[in-house]
């Protein structure tokens, strides 16, 4: 009799299978271990693919220079720019939303009170024909000034107790630095040497994949890149115009504080991708 011929994938995926069931906690430990470790290049990668969409365009401009130098040096040139245009996005945020905040919040301080003795004459009047709820309210003593004191103190104080707390958190800041440059750093690098890895996939398929199977990869890669940048381009385009607009109604409302409003609703349109 002729023996018949083992399934070894189908016998590797239904052993994976139960190795996933029986130790499920242990393979659960053993990936999260796994992200701690590659976690830090996934998000440089991703913040290369980003910036990416920046650097792209000015890198085709500079090519059509004629200086040998620019040539030569045009994808460093390309990636100094394209970092500055991002701290510089960074920088206005910070400048067009923080000051606007905080003096909001001493407006806030400074009305509230006024606003709460107002909701509470607002009630006298509604139960007047009720002297018990109206005895009951002038019993209430409420000073609202006091209460909105109160919570702003309340509110530093817990700050300051987090901030002395985050001394025993010294290591997690510090890791967490680390990784940060670490994804800065990778990001650079890729996109100094993007060329070399797109020559380390071409050579990792033609080594372990089918001709037509890399090319059916290729295609899909194209697509995803493709979508996924017009995807963050359009909805940085949404976010610029949506806060424009707000801005721009602000402005002709005299509403106050135009410029943070229309930054933060831009900003906040971009939270959710």
């Amino acid at each position: 009799m002729r023996s018949e011929k083992i399934n070894w994938k189908l016998l590797l995926s239904i052993t994976a299978l139960v190795i996933l069931v029986l130790r499920l906690d242990q393979v659960l430990a053993l990936l999260k271990t796994f992200w701690g470790a590659i976690s830090s290049l996934v998000f440089g990668a991703m913040l290369a693919f980003v910036i990416n969409l920046i650097m792209r365009p000015i890198e085709d401009f500079l090519s059509k220079s004629h200086s040998k130098f620019i040539l030569k040096s045009k994808r460093a040139l390309a990636l100094l720019l394209s970092l500055v245009i991002v701290i510089l996005l960074l920088a206005a945020l910070v400048w067009l939303v923080v000051p606007s905040l905080i003096e909001a919040g001493e407006v806030m301080v400074k009305v509230l009170p006024g606003y709460f003795s107002e909701t509470e004459t607002f009630f006298k009047k509604l139960f007047a024909d009720n002297p018990q709820i109206v005895a009951y309210i002038e019993t209430m003593h409420i000073d609202w000034e006091q209460v909105v004191k109160n919570f702003v103190h309340f509110t530093t104080t817990g700050v300051s107790n987090m901030l002395g707390s985050a001394v025993g958190m010294v290591g997690t800041v510090v890791t967490s630095i680390v990784n940060l440059i670490i994804v800065i750093i990778f990001a650079i690098y890729v996109l100094l040497d993007k060329q070399r890895f797109v020559r380390l996939y071409h050579r990792a398929c033609n080594l372990w994949l089918k001709p037509e199977t890399e090319q059916k990869i290729t295609r899909a890669l194209y697509i995803i890149y493709d979508s996924f940048s017009s995807f963050i381009c359009g909805q940085c385009l949404e976010a610029l115009i949506l806060g424009s607009t707000c801005a721009l109604g602000m402005f002709i409302l005299k509403l106050p504080y135009p410029l943070m409003i229309g930054t933060l609703v831009g900003v906040i349109n971009i939270i959710p991708m």
